[in-house]
């Protein structure tokens, strides 16, 4: 079967009545999801949300993992951004303080290849 880009309109009906469907009743083109995995202690560990397209295929993903002190705060969080590819598109670390200090927000350089 051809990629979906390569089809013509008719080809397009056809093959895929299915994605025709979704179109006509309105349905969103793409599809995001969250899953939430949790520690002994019932607190997040770690968030992961992934978007795909109608097709089903991944078009990014973004996990954001946590750590917490003893006293079940926060501590640090940790926001990753993948592409549908699975590369690191972006990373940052957010440092909450007990204090009540506003957090500290540092962003990880992501090398362009």
């Amino acid at each position: 079967m051809k990629d979906i880009e390569e089809l013509t309109l008719k080809e397009l009906i056809t093959d895929r009545p299915d994605l025709v469907r979704a179109i006509k009743s309105g349905e969103d083109e793409g599809t995001t999801t969250s899953y939430v995995e949790k520690d002994e202690k019932k607190r997040v560990k770690r968030w992961t949300e992934e978007t795909r397209d109608i097709d089903g295929n991944l078009l990014s993903k973004r996990i954001d993992s946590y750590s917490h002190y003893e006293t079940d705060e926060v501590d640090i969080i940790i926001l990753q951004v993948y592409d549908g590819k699975g590369k690191l598109k972006s990373e940052k670390k957010v440092k909450h303080f007990k204090d009540g200090k506003k957090p500290e927000i540092t962003e990880s350089k992501i090398k362009k290849l």
